[in-house]
Parts: C-alpha cells; structure tokens; sequence
C-alpha cells in the first residue's frame, strides 16, 4: 500500500518558470523514486505534454492533466478501474468535464464581442505557440493537443477579463489564470481531481494516502486547499496566491525546482516521514 503521493504542478513548481528544467530538484526525485513514492504531475498541460515529460522523468505514475480535466494511469495497473473510466491506447481515463469542442463555439462569440482581447490555441500556429513561451516545435505542437479546455493568450485589459470570464461562467465554464495563459474549461479543478485519484490510489478497502500538494499559481490553490499537506512555490513573476487553510501550509524560501525540494524536505521533517520508513504522526 502506498502511504504517501505527491501531487505536483510542474511549471514554476516543478520546473523553472524560464528554463523548464528540473536539475536542482533531480536529488530528492531520485531520492522518492528509490523509495516507490508517487510523483503525480497535476498540471495545466496536455496529455501529450506529459508523454514526453514522464519520458525524462522516467515516471510511470498516474498523471493528471489540463487543470483538473481528467486523470490518467496505465492501463497495467487496473487496481482503481471504476466503471465510468475509459481505456485510451496504453491508458485508463477517468473524465470530470466535457470535451474541448464544446467550448470552440462560445469562444467564438466572445471573439467577436471582444475583439483583439485574446488569441485560443485552436487559432495559434505552432511557431505563434513558440514565439510566446519559448518552447521547441516538438513542444508547442503537444502543448496545443488539448482534449478538454482551451487555452486563451490574453491581451486586453483587466476589465475585460472580467467580462470574459463572467461570460463563460455563465456558459457553465472554470476559467483558470495560469503562468502564461487563461485557460478555459468545464467546472473541475486540480482540488476535485486529485481528490478522486487519492481516493482511488490504493486498492479497495484500504486507506487513502497521505496527500501533498505541491504549486505556485492561482490555478493550483484547490488542490493546494484540499489535500493534507501543502507546499506553495515562490514564483519570480508572480505573487503567492491567497491559500485558505488552517494548518499544514509550507512557504518555499527559493522559487522553481530548489524551493521545491527545500519545502518537501522541510515537511518530511514535520511529518516524521523518512524515505523508506514510516509516517509516524
């Protein structure tokens, strides 16, 4: 049985707002990964995405993508199969909101109500994609592979933010700020969906395991809130977003990938928890 499954957002959590790389906390990942302790990527990217990231990484993990959208694991490991999941290739899905087609149309309209505010993916180029976030090709092209939300690069004012997000909420939509983007999906979030898979991590019958949920950003604070220990990530472009709990929240002293093996470290230390022993409170 698994005790203990972090939950991590990889842009400025994970991964270095400006370079994307994760070698200051490469120590710690071996660290956990010697130790069979879950890494869940939760983030706003695609499956796609990942399929490359879990790559690198060498992570084998279930994985959860597009802000919440849906979660993923092997298709090998059928231990939390419920009968609302779908098998997709190698992979078993478990869906929280509607496909992206369905919010194509609205964002449409609202193009047209708020004309030059803001560009989707679905009308980007890849080399448009690169030129914004600094991607390779390769990258860009899987970062647009959405399958359930729609990512927006904003450009008009606050006000009209405003509108536009009050527009698609009344069409039933989340509207997520993130690093780069607004994205814009059906009502999930990483909170519900991390809630789901930890629930379902171990086998039927047995308890859930201790949750950490690991993010900088606006879009991170549901599952920041809902699991049982949190570690908030200093950004280097953003301020710390407004987190509501009573207890169990750690602070990063260092942004990226160095202020998220400091703050894993410093709540192992709180919790008792040695890699490859117990948890013992």
């Amino acid at each position: 049985m698994t005790p203990l499954v972090i939950y991590t957002d990889l842009d400025g959590s994970l991964l270095d707002h400006h370079t994307y790389s994760f070698a200051a906390a490469e120590p710690l990942l071996g660290e956990l990964a010697a130790s069979s302790i879950p890494v869940v990527p939760c983030t706003s990217k695609t499956r796609a995405e990942l399929s490359v990231f879990r790559h690198r990484l060498g992570n084998a993990y279930p994985f959860i993508i597009e802000n919440g959208s849906a979660v993923y694991w092997e298709a090998a490991d059928g231990s939390r199969t419920a009968a609302d999941s779908e098998r997709i290739d190698t992979l078993y899905r478990h869906r929280f909101v509607p496909a992206r087609e369905h919010w194509r149309p609205i964002l449409e309209q609202l193009g047209r109500d708020l004309d030059g505010c803001f560009t989707p993916f679905s009308a980007m180029q890849v080399a448009d994609v690169v030129e914004l976030t600094g991607l390779s090709a390769e990258e860009a092209a899987a970062a647009m592979q959405r399958e359930f939300g729609e990512a927006v690069h904003w450009r008009g004012s606050d006000e009209q933010l405003q509108a536009f997000s009050k527009a698609l909420r009344e069409h039933g939509a989340a509207v997520h700020r993130g690093g780069r983007f607004i994205h814009v999906m059906g009502p999930s979030d990483k909170g519900r969906a991390l809630q789901w898979l930890n629930d379902h991590y171990n086998d039927p019958g047995g308890s859930a395991p201790i949750s950490i949920a690991i993010g900088d950003g606006n879009n991170d604070v549901p599952m920041l809130e809902v699991a049982d220990y949190a570690l908030l990530i200093r950004s280097p472009v953003n301020p710390l977003p407004a987190v509501d709990r009573d207890s169990g929240l750690f602070v990063s002293q260092e942004p990226g990938p160095a202020g998220w093996q400091q703050g894993l470290r410093d709540i192992f230390a709180h919790i008792n928890f040695s890699l490859g022993g117990i948890v013992d409170g």
